[in-house]
C-alpha cells in the first residue's frame, strides 16, 4: 500500500455545523478536495445525533444555531454519547 492510498484510508473527520446551506457546501467542497471526511448537520440536534456513532477530530460550528441554547463544545459531547 502506498502512502497516499493510507492517508485514504485514514481520513480526518470533520463536523461542520450551519443552518446556512450554502456555507455547508463550500466548506464540504473544499474539505473533501483536501482529503478529510466531512459530515454536516444543519442544527445543534443533529450534530449531537452524527457525533454518537461518528466521533468528529475537528468540529467546525456556528456561533448561534436553530435548536441549541448554546455552542457546542466538547462537554456537550462527551455527555451525550
Amino acid at each position: 500500500m502506498s502512502p497516499s492510498d493510507n492517508r485514504l484510508t485514514d481520513r480526518r473527520h470533520i463536523l461542520v455545523v450551519d443552518d446556512e446551506p450554502q456555507i455547508t457546501r463550500v466548506l464540504r467542497t473544499l474539505l473533501t478536495a483536501h482529503g478529510y471526511d466531512v459530515r454536516v448537520a444543519n442544527d445543534g440536534e443533529g450534530a449531537l445525533e452524527i457525533t454518537r456513532g461518528w466521533p468528529p477530530d475537528l468540529m467546525i460550528t456556528d456561533l448561534s444555531m436553530p435548536k441549541m441554547d448554546a455552542p457546542l463544545d466538547e462537554n456537550d459531547l462527551s455527555r451525550r454519547q
